[in-house]
């Protein structure tokens, strides 16, 4: 870290994914990432980017949150930046990092997608592509949305991703080369969740099972149930709102058998050496799975909860755990290495005049966008104002006659309506 003539602190990158969301394995990535980069002998801060939607997040659930404490605790973070002041990161920083996690998924980044394609770094800035995701099975969006996606990428100076497919997607579809690496939370020594898991120690029984799923299916209770009663252990149902990041590793770290359909539950059951099964969604995100498994050597830990019988029965063969540790010990060099190399080479060509006249006029469009959903949003609650006070009046009244989990869900819900209501309240007497 250095600092200008101004005062402004610079900084050797800024990385920018999903790390102020309410999930574990988003924090986790994003704490990794930058970790890595640290011992490597980068400074670095994560980029605190807020658009509309995720600022609603950030203010109504992220930041009362056990995330919020522990992203304080753990990791080092910018200032708050919104849609129109991205570019004012280019005075902290000439080089960007995005990912790792499904920083490329469009249904999660809002309506200013190209952010996530750094639409707003300079020119002259280094852009890599570190460990990104699509997500699903195949890349959401026209033909339109992929012209722009070649568009941003093929200036980037370096592109991982983390997925089989999404390599292929790069290179075959969008012409961009590319290297397969595994996710972040694998670049740094286990040590680092050990400390944090051993900060803890939440009551639970010697043995049990743990289910940590995002939203559980009949089929997966099924599965749940079943080996609970094949291996006569309790279940250990892990809840979002109740549990903190530190005991969502403690309960990894010392479960006897992990069941998950969460990508980052699979990835520290393999870290914490914990006998796990994965319990995927074809249709949904399936080769997250299969990527980091085939390079574990662990696919067949992969099955869909139909599959019932056959899930059953995985447990009769023991991970073997030190062919696991020396496959992924390739993997690591292999993505650290990579990342070092993107680090130290040089930055590529310029844009032409006319690939900068196309990013001017892209971003604008952007901005336009923006501007006109965060307009139609707040043109719905001024023809709605009455309904919008009773539904405020009713919350707040379920808010005070409420307790526990109902309470929370109240105090949020009352803070977003009361937000509304003043944004409406601002309209009018702006517009008398």
């Amino acid at each position: 870290m250095t600092t200008s003539d101004n005062n402004i602190e610079k900084y050797d990158c800024a990385i920018l994914n999903f790390w102020c969301y309410s999930n574990y394995g988003a924090v986790m990535t994003g704490y990794a990432l930058q970790k890595a980069l640290e011992e490597m002998g980068y400074s670095n801060r994560l980029i605190l980017y807020m658009n509309k939607a995720m600022r609603r997040h950030h203010e109504d659930y992220f930041s009362e949150s056990h995330f919020k404490k522990f992203s304080d605790k753990y990791i080092k973070s910018t200032k708050l930046y919104m849609d129109a002041d991205l570019s004012e990161l280019n005075k902290i920083t000439d080089t960007f990092i995005v990912g790792s996690d499904q920083v490329w998924r469009t249904n999660l980044q809002g309506v200013n997608k190209w952010a996530y394609y750094l639409n707003f770094a300079d020119v002259k800035a280094k852009k890599i592509a570190c460990a990104a995701s699509f997500g699903l099975n195949e890349f959401i969006g026209d033909a339109d949305d992929e012209m722009t996606a070649r568009f941003w990428l093929k200036h980037f100076d370096a592109v991982s991703v983390r997925e089989f497919e999404a390599g292929e997607f790069c290179s075959q579809r969008l012409g961009v080369d590319n290297r397969i690496v595994v996710d972040p939370v694998f670049y740094i020594n286990r040590s680092h969740y050990d400390a944090m898991a051993d900060t803890t120690a939440p009551k639970a029984p010697k043995e049990y099972i743990l289910a940590y799923f995002l939203g559980t299916s009949d089929d997966d209770r099924r599965v749940i149930n079943a080996y609970s009663q094949k291996l006569g252990m309790p279940v250990i149902e892990l809840k979002v709102n109740e549990t903190t990041t530190e005991e969502w590793l403690y309960y990894i770290k010392h479960a006897k058998l992990v069941l998950t359909n969460s990508f980052h539950g699979v990835c520290f059951s393999i870290i914490f050496n914990r006998e796990f099964i994965c319990i995927a969604n074809r249709d949904k995100a399936y080769p997250r799975f299969t990527t980091i498994l085939g390079k574990a050597g662990l696919s067949e830990r992969a099955l869909p909860s139909s599959e019932f019988t056959q899930c059953l029965d995985i447990d009769k063969a023991p991970i073997d755990y030190a062919a696991v540790e020396e496959k992924l010990f390739e993997e690591r060099k292999f993505a650290l290495d990579w990342l070092a190399q993107a680090m130290k080479a040089p930055k590529k060509e310029t844009m032409s005049e006319t690939d900068e006249l196309l990013k001017a006029f892209s971003n604008r469009m952007t901005i336009m966008q923006c501007t006109y959903r965060d307009e139609m949003s707040l043109i719905r609650d001024v023809l709605n104002y009455g309904k919008l006070k009773r539904r405020y009046r009713k919350c707040r009244l379920r808010y005070l006659f409420s307790w526990g989990k109902r309470h929370k869900e109240y105090k949020i819900r009352k803070k977003e309506l009361k937000n509304r209501l003043r944004n409406v309240r601002s309209f009018i007497k702006n517009n008398k």
